[in-house]
């Protein structure tokens, strides 16, 4: 039987599986908290993917006070990249626990989408530890992060036990295709973040850190697309939307920072439709009855 049939959301058993009312009950309290927190605390950030288009004077008024929030001063104009896939990596986690309310079992890639880009977060902690302090990691983002992975813990699908592996060849062949330019990233920022100087105001608001860990995002997010995981085509979409939107960035900003240029950029958003068309491409190849059929197939085999 192929891992697309055992694993996928089109082929994952219907019944809710068995597990403990307390944990139930704790699994989407705290999945709830979370999502009102990001909401309401993050709101600004967490719409920017769509107002990032909007002419500069109205963003230097709107988010004047995210600047401040983050303890950074200056315009807001120079930012606009960081801030842009900030907000894409807010929505994949907020995408990613929303869809949890319901019938979580069958969206394990999306839970991993959401502890996982938190966890990312703690492995490049100790960058900005290095560079500037403990300052720099407030308490209230462990906080988070441990509410996070204890929704994880909770999770139905016991996903700590599911890792995500590739199992579809075209989309882990363009997923590979992406790890260089991506790990390319990643490694210039975190150098950014730990030799930059207090007077820049995007290593002070830890700009560089954010594109870094956008890049390991991407290719996490990337690899549940690819994997057998259920949930996963949510993932695909997520994988292609956090592409697309940092390519259309770095076409309409091009000299900002964190900008990639116009030529990365148009890499970037025809990379997004390749891996979003391959990912519905193997939807349409996996029935709905595939398993069902695969089942009864076998058992009709039987001696």
């Amino acid at each position: 039987m192929g891992t697309d049939a055992l694993h996928s959301d089109r082929g994952v058993e219907a019944t809710e599986p068995p597990w403990g009312r307390a944990r139930k009950v704790a699994f989407y309290g705290v999945v709830t908290f979370l999502l009102m927190a990001f909401g309401l605390v993050f709101w600004k950030v967490n719409l920017f993917w769509m107002l990032a288009w909007l002419p500069e004077d109205f963003l230097e008024r709107v988010y004047a006070s995210q600047l401040e929030f983050d303890h950074v001063t200056g315009p807001f104009g120079p930012h606009i990249v960081h801030y842009l896939t900030l907000s894409a990596s807010h929505v994949i986690v907020l995408f990613g626990l929303a869809l949890q309310l319901r019938r979580p079992w069958t969206k394990v890639a999306l839970i991993w989408q959401s502890a996982g880009a938190l966890f990312l977060s703690v492995l490049t902690l100790p960058f900005v530890l290095m560079s500037g302090g403990l300052s720099q990691a407030p308490p209230p983002v462990f906080a988070v992060m441990a509410l996070v992975f204890a929704a994880a813990l909770l999770h139905p699908g016991n996903p700590v036990q599911i890792p995500p592996k590739p199992a579809n060849r075209l989309m882990t062949g363009l997923w590979m295709i992406a790890v260089i330019p991506a790990a390319v990233l990643v490694v210039s920022q975190l150098q950014l973040q730990l030799s930059g100087v207090p007077a820049d105001p995007h290593w002070h608001g830890l700009h560089y850190n954010f594109m870094a860990e956008y890049g390991l995002h991407v290719l996490l997010v990337g690899l549940l697309g690819a994997s057998a995981l259920s949930g996963w085509r949510h993932s695909a979409w997520s994988a292609s939307f956090m592409v697309g939107l940092f390519g259309a960035g770095s076409i309409v900003y091009p000299d900002l920072s964190g900008s990639q240029g116009p030529v990365w950029g148009i890499a970037m958003v025809v990379w997004a439709v390749l891996y979003l068309l391959a990912a519905e491409s193997r939807h349409r190849r996996t029935p709905i009855t595939r398993r069902a059929a695969t089942i009864s197939a076998s058992e009709s085999n039987e001696p």
